[in-house]
C-alpha cells in the first residue's frame, strides 16, 4: 500500500489557508537578504476600487492598504517593520497582487 507523503510545514500552511480563503496568492522572494513568503486572499471589487481610487492621490499608501486588505500570512504587523525601511517594497509588493488580480492582463484590441 502507498504510503502517503508526509507535507512540508509550507504546503500544510497553503493547505490550511486554501481551505480558510478558497484561492490564494503566494509571493516569494528576497531583498537585501531578507526572505519574503507572503500570502494573500483575493481582492473582492471594494478592494480594487479603494486601490485605484487612493493610487492617483498616494500610491505608498494605496499599495499599503492594499497589502493590509489583503494579507493572510504573515500578519500585517509582523510585515509592516520591513515596509516601513524599505517603503518601495510597498509599491513592488502591491503591483504584484494587482497584476494577479487582473490588474496587468495585456490585451489586443482591433477594430473589426
Amino acid at each position: 500500500k502507498m504510503e502517503e507523503k508526509k507535507m512540508t510545514k509550507k504546503q500544510e500552511l497553503e493547505k490550511a489557508l486554501k481551505e480558510k480563503y478558497g484561492s490564494v496568492i503566494n509571493l516569494d522572494g528576497e531583498f537585501n537578504d531578507i526572505q519574503f513568503d507572503l500570502y494573500f486572499k483575493d481582492g473582492k471589487p471594494t478592494h480594487l476600487q479603494r486601490y485605484m481610487s487612493d493610487v492617483a492621490k498616494n500610491s505608498l499608501k494605496a499599495g499599503y492598504n492594499l497589502i493590509s486588505d489583503l494579507l493572510v500570512h504573515p500578519t500585517i504587523d509582523e510585515v509592516e517593520p520591513i515596509l516601513e525601511k524599505y517603503p518601495g517594497l510597498v509599491l513592488a509588493i502591491s503591483n504584484e497582487v494587482s497584476e494577479q488580480l487582473g490588474m496587468a492582463v495585456n490585451f489586443t484590441a482591433k477594430r473589426v
